[in-house]
């Protein structure tokens, strides 16, 4: 038998957010005969269960979530990493970056980047962030000695480009998602109309302009709906802001669920007021649940809602905007049926975790046949 070429994943933290949730949906799809997949993060979380229940290793590098006052640990997380000897590394995150980066330093493995968040963006750019983005931008400038940088979206690449990367080394592989075995909504639906919002309670999110956005609609429909599922530091702060508008009684807070697959398809529209986002998972999730999408139109959102085909994309910021697309919807759910017919077409043509894993293995390939950085 032909001996398995090793992966070793690297993620910050066992928790299930959008680059886990990805990892958990290609781990179904990869050729398990051809690579040995093992996946390895800091702390606690389902992200573990997840993995071992699909017979993949899962190592747990230190205590707590990887972050940068994990920088002192890395000489003895880089000596358990190479006692697991991968052929490759594929790092989903910032921290783990730098860990791959120094163990292709030490022992020479390949090394891919995968690019799920926002740290390649200069922070002038992102004015919603914290003063350590800086450091973090600073250190992206050494993420181009990897061997290959998968960008999930196309607003990603002039970012790469900046930072020093070669073009032979970017390669665009959208995220996908799993398309059997999940509930689909059924639209449209008998009243109310129920939006629903799956996003962390922090600022870059901007619920606030959402709630702005749903008391608005909710004057002209007063018996429309709005599910926030997630939770963060800012939850206590929209509960006040529903409370002080009045329309609590229409609000309903979930917290963190692990049903959102069937909390998407109890819905009629998903929507998403970010000021900030790269290829959101919520919003492939939806596509998935046959609902159309509203969403601020920056990163790389564009790429995935197809506006006045699969859903609305509005400016951030922009109250108005927000509120006419909401309207637009739940005046008409017929059309909005439509939307989201159309989105799970596209979805389900475009972004099947079967085809992702296969251009993914394709990025393994090429730098084991030696085109290496």
């Amino acid at each position: 038998m032909t001996q398995r070429i090793r992966v070793l994943h690297l993620l910050t933290n066992a928790g299930l957010g959008g680059a886990e949730t990805n990892l958990v949906g290609l781990l179904d799809c990869f050729d398990h005969e051809r690579f040995e997949h093992i996946a390895a993060s800091g702390g606690e979380g389902l992200l573990e269960s997840e993995v071992t229940r699909r017979g993949v290793r899962f190592i747990r590098l230190s205590a707590s979530p990887l972050s940068l006052r994990s920088v002192f640990r890395i000489p003895a997380m880089v000596k358990q990493i190479r006692s697991l000897a991968p052929a490759i590394i594929h790092s989903h995150l910032d921290l783990p970056n730098v860990l791959g980066l120094v163990a292709k330093r030490v022992f020479g493995c390949r090394l891919v980047l995968h690019f799920h968040n926002l740290a390649i963006v200069p922070r002038s750019e992102l004015p919603d962030r914290a003063v350590s983005h800086l450091l973090w931008n600073a250190i992206a400038r050494t993420y181009r000695y990897c061997d290959r940088a998968i960008a999930i979206c196309s607003y990603e690449i002039p970012y790469l480009t900046r930072l020093g990367f070669l073009d032979r080394q970017i390669v665009l592989i959208r995220n996908g998602i799993s398309m059997d075995g999940y509930p689909r909504a059924k639209l449209p639906r008998e009243r109310p109309y129920r939006f629903v919002c799956v996003a962390r309670f922090h600022r870059p999110k901007n619920h606030e302009l959402l709630i702005q956005a749903f008391y608005d609609v909710s004057q002209e429909f007063p018996d429309v709906r709005l599910t926030l599922a997630g939770a963060g530091p800012l939850q206590d702060t929209v509960r006040q802001q529903v409370k002080a508008l009045g329309v609590e009684d229409r609000v309903d807070f979930l917290g963190i669920c692990k049903n959102i697959p069937d909390i998407l398809a109890a819905s009629d529209c998903h929507v998403l007021s970010s000021w900030t986002e790269l290829s959101p998972m919520t919003i492939i999730e939806a596509m998935r649940a046959g609902l159309p999408a509203i969403a601020t139109d920056v990163g790389g959102v564009d790429e995935i809602v197809n506006d006045g085909v699969t859903g609305y994309l509005v400016k951030p910021g922009d109250r108005s905007g927000l509120t006419r697309a909401m309207l637009a919807l739940a005046a008409d759910p017929g059309r909005g049926a439509e939307m989201g017919a159309s989105a799970y077409r596209w979805a389900a043509d475009q972004l099947p975790n079967n085809l992702i894993a296969k251009k993914i293995e394709a990025v393994y390939d090429d730098i084991l046949r030696g085109d290496v950085n």
